[in-house]
């Protein structure tokens, strides 16, 4: 049986990279797909765009923010598997048809993880990020270990859920999310493969080093016990360790295609050498 996604994308003046968005997920191959866009208004010729662009369900509406938006989407998606890609995210090739297989052989998995490259805007690596399912100690004591394009769920395994993020939070609803994923010992499930792409565009809200992205985290640390909060900088490095003793630190030559920003009419290919795991500041 075919397997189904939704993917859903929230929007927000995204013109520069919506088109390489819609592009990646409009090429998979062995899947059917609904790729949901949830535009806020935009003023800069994304509404125009997605509202006319055949190969999306884009809605322009009001919202209360990016998660609130990703909500409306899931309230409206109907596959069976779902993603939350962002504007300026891709899929890499063939990504949802391997997803799609661990999920159909694996029929009790409630979400999978996979890799994710995090790249420049021009399409060159920045570092890659391997899948590890992150333990509780992690999420409560720390920023987001897992890239969100790179989560998939299962959608089923969510529909009790009033909503799918807390619309609560403007920077960590998805760290909350994973927290809870673990904390009702949903079943994870790893793709050891690279299948999702996060630009680093200056932009990032899971970057951001904001005063109420500093309030969320203090609140997200204030969930775990005293002698979690104390013992944090050893649970980073204990984490640390496992990903290194897991071989996520070493990759060999690593060769990839992705459409780039204002050129979206063929994927670009790229062959990194010596690919690195370490985030390089930009």
């Amino acid at each position: 049986m075919t397997p189904t996604f939704s993917i859903i994308t929230p929007t927000y003046n995204a013109e520069r990279w919506i088109r390489a968005c819609v592009a990646s997920v409009a090429d998979q191959d062995g899947v059917a797909v609904e790729h949901i866009v949830q535009d806020g208004g935009s003023k800069d010729g994304t509404v125009e765009y997605v509202l006319g662009e055949p190969r999306v369900l884009a809605q322009s509406r009001q919202d209360k923010g990016m998660y609130d938006a990703i909500n409306q989407g899931f309230q409206r998606s109907t596959g069976e598997f779902v993603l939350h890609l962002n504007a300026d995210e891709e899929l890499l090739p063939g990504a949802l048809e391997a997803v799609g297989a661990v999920f159909q052989e694996n029929p009790a998995l409630d979400v999978v993880l996979t890799g994710t490259l995090m790249c420049n805007a021009d399409g060159t690596l920045n570092c890659y990020r391997k899948p590890l399912s992150p333990p509780l100690s992690i999420l409560l004591t720390s920023h987001h270990p897992v890239q969100t394009c790179s989560i998939f769920f299962r959608r089923s395994s969510f529909a009790d859920r009033p909503w799918l993020y807390d619309p609560r939070f403007r920077y960590g609803s998805d760290v909350h999310l994973m927290i809870d994923i673990v904390r009702q010992r949903k079943r994870i499930g790893i793709l050891d493969r690279f299948t999702s792409v996060f630009f680093l565009t200056g932009a990032n809200m899971g970057l951001a080093r904001s005063v109420e992205a500093e309030k969320e985290y203090a609140y997200q640390l204030s969930l775990a016990p005293a002698w979690m909060r104390q013992a944090r900088h050893l649970i980073r490095r204990g984490f640390h360790l496992r990903k290194l003793l897991a071989g996520h630190y070493t990759h060999g030559k690593l060769a990839y295609e992705l459409y780039v920003a204002g050129a979206e009419q063929s994927r670009q290919r790229f062959v990194i050498q010596k690919p690195t795991g370490i985030y390089q500041p930009y």
